[in-house]
């Protein structure tokens, strides 16, 4: 994987209606890491980082000015740049002209249940005694709210970890 001399990651706010200049401002900013960044004119970001090798994050686009406005064509950035783009609308991407699209599958509970054991615990399912230290660490907490308890309990109630079945035992 090659190495990005410059990064940014810049969360687009739902159903935000800037102006193109503000949101070239934002991303130079994000990327730059400079709070006074003055931008007079549209061709900003192309004239700031046609020679930076960047990775730029555009998380959460919701409109195609958003696109226009920070990463309209490819030549903006220097070589080897790579642009992400995250939406819940793949029309928006479709209709900027993207074609490299990839859709992310979520997995299944139980799937995920055992991705997050093996990071969290090393194992496919949380052992018994992991679990009983887990909620007491919750509890040392000093939770004197009655409700976050029992939000806890229920939560607990419907896992199919807390079931006692042995082959979740580990």
């Amino acid at each position: 994987m090659r190495r990005c001399h410059d990064e940014g990651f810049l969360e687009i706010m739902k159903g935000e209606r800037q102006r193109k200049i503000n949101l070239q401002r934002r991303l130079l900013y994000e990327i730059f890491n400079l709070k006074d960044i003055e931008i007079h004119h549209l061709g900003a970001v192309q004239e700031r980082l046609k020679d930076h090798n960047v990775l730029v994050i555009l998380d959460g686009v919701d409109q195609l000015e958003q696109l226009n406005a920070m990463a309209k064509e490819t030549q903006w950035f220097g070589y080897g740049s790579r642009i992400i783009i995250t939406t819940q609308d793949q029309r928006l991407l479709s209709a900027h002209g993207i074609s490299h699209i990839y859709k992310l599958n979520l997995p299944a509970t139980d799937e995920a249940l055992q991705i997050l054991c093996l990071y969290a615990f090393g194992q496919k399912f949380p052992h018994m005694m992991v679990l009983r230290n887990l909620l007491w660490s919750l509890l040392n907490l000093r939770v004197n709210f009655l409700w976050v308890l029992e939000l806890w309990g229920l939560i607990c109630e419907e896992c199919p970890w807390a079931s006692g079945k042995t082959h979740y035992q580990g």
